[in-house]
């Protein structure tokens, strides 16, 4: 039989976990404010994140579920939705990446590139992904689509 004195002590570190948990989950919400924005994006391309979206609950279920027991579960799928973004964006991102076209890649580059410029930052040369590649994406269809009035 557990002493209570142990039961307590593992109360308080999953306590403790689930607080660090929300404490970090803001800080990386605070700190990059696109991330809602890139997994919605990245929600309309399933193949490129379902499978890590998919393996990450799991492993992180699994160990939750090994260390702390029926309660690891719910502080595992708390620590999932926290910091599962920062596992599954940049992946995501990369496989729209390879999975667009050269124009595509083009068109986003050129709309990072305008908003750099308006940052008074340097030009990215396009030869890689970049992390804001997938809004990036979604906004030159947008303007590409886009008829002003009276025009059409």
């Amino acid at each position: 039989m557990l002493s209570a004195m142990f039961i307590r002590a593992v109360i308080v570190v999953s306590m403790l976990v689930a607080v660090a948990a929300i404490l970090g989950g803001l800080v990386l919400l605070l700190q990059r404010p696109w991330w809602p924005s890139v997994v919605f994006q990245t929600g309309q391309r399933p193949r490129a994140y379902a499978p890590w979206l998919i393996g990450t609950f799991a492993a992180v279920a699994v160990l939750g579920y090994t260390f702390l027991g029926g309660a690891g579960l719910a502080v595992a799928t708390l620590l999932w939705f926290i910091l599962a973004p920062a596992v599954i964006v940049p992946r995501a991102t990369k496989a729209a990446w390879n999975a667009d076209t050269e124009e595509q890649r083009t068109a986003a580059l050129a709309v990072r590139n305008r908003v750099r410029l308006a940052a008074r930052q340097s030009k990215l040369d396009g030869t890689e992904c970049w992390n804001q590649y997938v809004l990036d994406r979604a906004r030159a269809e947008r303007q590409a689509e886009y008829q002003p009035p009276g025009a059409g």
